[in-house]
This record gives structure tokens, C-alpha cells and sequence, in this order.
């Protein structure tokens, strides 16, 4: 009885509930709406650096450019192969982490295609 009542509240109150963000394609844009509610207008030139910005990785996951020469900057789980991959016994980089000071400390994940030029 406990739960009917906890599940009956639960729909009770999310009854007048309803999103008003989500995700789009990149021509599905919704810019009128984006400008009324956030005084935003979003240009066909913003959409494409926004889209061009963006990488997929093999993994399904999707990162972000940080740099001209392909740096890419995404969550830990997207790379756990390529962390385990240039793990050792002496440095386990899924547990400890890892930040280059320098562009030549890189660790390349391997196996995986360099940046298209």
C-alpha cells in the first residue's frame, strides 16, 4: 500500500511537468524559439563552427577540439580502453589519471587514427 501511495504522488505532481530543452539536429535548429526565450540569435555560421567543433569517437562517446592540432577533451569512460591500453604495472592511469605539462607528454591511444588534416 506504501508503494501505490508513494507512485500515486509521484504521478500527482509530475502531471503539470513538461521539458522545454532537449537536443536537435543541426537542421532542425529551433532559432526563433531560442531567440523569444533567450534573446539569442544563433547563425548558420555559429551552427557550423558548433558542428565542426564536435567529434565522435569510436567509442559512441562525443568530445570537444581544444586545439588546432586535434586535442580533444572528453569524459574519462570514453577513453577507459585507450587509459588501460598505456597502463603498466608501474603507472595505472585508470586509477591515477594523467595530465601532459607539455604537447610533446601527449599519450597517443593506440591503435587510433591520428587527426585528418
Amino acid at each position: 500500500m506504501k508503494r501505490f501511495i508513494q507512485a500515486f504522488v509521484v504521478v500527482a505532481l509530475s502531471v503539470g511537468v513538461a521539458a522545454d530543452e532537449g537536443m536537435w539536429t543541426f537542421d532542425g535548429f529551433p532559432r526563433a524559439e531560442v531567440a523569444k526565450k533567450y534573446g539569442v540569435q544563433v547563425t548558420d555560421q555559429w551552427l557550423e563552427h558548433v558542428q565542426r567543433s564536435v567529434v565522435r569517437l569510436e567509442t559512441g562517446c562525443t568530445g570537444s577540439f581544444v586545439s588546432p592540432e586535434g586535442l580533444i577533451l572528453t569524459n574519462h569512460h570514453c577513453v577507459a580502453s585507450c587509459l588501460a591500453d598505456n597502463s603498466t604495472a608501474q603507472r595505472d592511469l585508470m586509477a591515477d589519471g594523467f595530465m601532459a605539462a607539455a604537447a610533446n607528454d601527449e599519450i597517443r591511444c593506440q591503435g587510433r587514427r591520428p587527426p585528418c588534416s
